[in-house]
């Protein structure tokens, strides 16, 4: 019983709800509507779902906190007039006339509650609040998945501008939208109504696209069985694009399934006019069309599946669905590519998998995708953000060389692409994790930080020759390179850090400016 489960917030929940522990009748609004209204929730709870036998005080009361929680984001609540005074006082006020109590329940008199038009008082007010508290005491009871349990868990006062409670509410908004009409009201049957006349099958925009855009989505391929022209398919899309916009944890896997058939269409395209010999011999004169259009829908597919899993971790925690999604982003690409068209940003798609994998303490997994990543980095930013997160990988490894490396060249690349002269404050976090992680600070990554500090005037050359000497530089090629750049002005760099010419060029310019002021030249 849900009372029973969750009595402690319950009560917290409707005194919070209420004006005071008593109140009186003073002809307000508020005052006289909460009778007819608490009257036609015991009414659906005993004629709608399953309370034949009449409703107690505590089921009342555990489907009022249900009603609450489904209005939880709304500034006017209905459940707060139902709840305006203690449920005890209204229960007694109204018992007797509509209302009669027999052993401990609560029974409407269903001739003295529903009138001419064949629904109770404030029923159109009322019906979306208890359809969703409906499913929502049942999700209670029986949690579908671990994150919706968690998330009923809490108080309802947590619950408020909560983002994750705002995308429940709006799946379960949908499902009774697109559920039968009420229960509730008469069928008009000796009635004409225009509804009830058959249409034609063609397009009518505004009916048909709520029928196709839902969050589980719809295939092209599905669509163009009921209607013959594929013009419709790009309506469908902007539609899935404007209602994903809105909630988009709600429409996301939808809109996905939409465009990957999509895709799937225009390959099945493709493959019809490889059979027709003028088509194939146009294709390959002018390039596929439609393959590049099929690959297109799978990278905008991969897009999808990228924001939604950002939403999903860090924002809202939820790890393993952000990897689900993330790793379908990466599959996506991947079909586009053998297609022949790779995706401008794939390196960034796998560097976030990577990342992921090694947030989640799978340092393994996570090298693997970010040496794959790095082979397809194309820009330095690319790059430089690839091999930062490739250094921690190795660092966290225990690779030392490796993870200097990597951190050596992804500041040098940056270093390159966005300053001229160095500020070692930039890059002090990298170099920190790096030194920390591997536990020697003689290493490369220190002679990169003298270098900075040489270029940025906080070291004069003897300090800097002076702390180079201390690291092995047989074993340390920019330790090595740049001790030759301090001493002779020599500034040649071996292959394996040819990311840091621009570093040691500055280094050089350093020097040379340095020797000129001792001498007593001006620049």
């Amino acid at each position: 019983m849900l009372y029973t489960k969750r009595k402690e917030d319950i009560e917290k929940a409707l005194e919070w709800l209420r004006s005071s522990e008593v109140c009186f009748d003073d002809g307000s609004f508020a005052s006289i509507r909460r009778g007819p209204m608490i009257t036609t929730v015991i009414y659906y709870l005993q004629h709608h779902l399953g309370y034949k036998d009449g409703v107690s005080l505590e089921e009342l009361k555990a489907f009022l906190y249900c009603m609450l929680l489904s209005e939880i984001n709304k500034w006017e609540k209905t459940v707060k007039a139902i709840a305006w005074c203690p449920i005890e006082q209204t229960l007694e006020e109204i018992s007797g006339h509509v209302i009669k109590v027999h052993n401990g329940k609560f029974i409407v008199d269903p001739e003295k509650v529903v009138g001419n038009s064949g629904i109770p008082p404030y029923w159109r007010a009322l019906e979306p609040v208890v359809l969703s508290a409906k499913k929502i005491c049942n999700d209670i009871l029986n949690p579908p998945n671990e994150r919706i349990e968690k998330l009923l868990s809490q108080p309802p006062q947590s619950l408020q501008k909560d983002p994750e409670m705002e995308e429940y509410l709006s799946r379960i908004r949908y499902e009774i939208n697109h559920e039968t009409p009420s229960r509730l009201e008469k069928n008009r049957k000796d009635q004409p109504s225009f509804e009830n006349k058959p249409m034609p099958k063609v397009w009518s925009r505004q009916n048909d696209l709520k029928k196709f855009v839902k969050p589980e989505g719809i295939t092209a391929q599905e669509v163009l069985r009921e209607y013959s022209d594929p013009d419709i398919l790009r309506d469908i899309e902007k539609a899935y694009e404007i209602a994903w916009q809105k909630e988009k944890l709600l429409y996301g896997e939808g809109y996905i399934k939409f465009l990957v058939s999509m895709a799937e269409y225009y390959l099945e395209e493709h493959s019809m006019r490889l059979r027709s010999e003028l088509a194939r011999l146009l294709d390959e004169i002018f390039g596929s069309n439609t393959r590049k259009k099929a690959a297109e829908y799978y990278i905008k597919a991969a897009r999808i599946a990228t924001e939604i899993s950002l939403i999903y971790f860090p924002k809202l925690n939820y790890p393993e669905e952000a990897e689900k999604y993330l790793k379908l982003a990466v599959d996506l690409e991947e079909k586009a590519i053998e297609l022949g068209f790779t995706p401008e940003y794939h390196s960034i798609t796998l560097n976030n998998l990577g990342t992921h994998y090694y947030e989640t303490n799978r340092p393994r997994e996570a090298l693997r995708v970010l040496k794959k990543a790095l082979k397809y980095a194309s820009t330095p930013d690319e790059k430089g953000l690839i091999l930062h997160n490739l250094a921690l990988t190795y660092a966290d490894l225990g690779m030392k060389t490796e993870a200097v490396e990597s951190m050596v060249k992804s500041i040098c690349i940056h270093y390159a692409a966005q300053h001229d002269f160095g500020d070692v404050s930039l890059y002090d976090d990298g170099i920190n994790r790096i030194i920390e992680m591997t536990g020697d600070p003689n290493t490369d990554i220190q002679a990169l930080r003298i270098a900075l500090d040489f270029i940025g005037g906080n070291l004069n050359a003897t300090e800097a020759v002076e702390y180079l000497q201390r690291i092995n530089t047989s074993k340390w090629p920019l330790s090595k390179a740049l001790l030759r750049a301090l001493t002779d002005g020599d500034v040649s760099l071996p292959d394996s850090v040819s990311e840091c010419k621009k570093l040691l060029e500055n280094v050089t310019k350093a020097r040379e400016h340095t020797a000129r002021r001792s001498m007593g030249v001006k620049d």
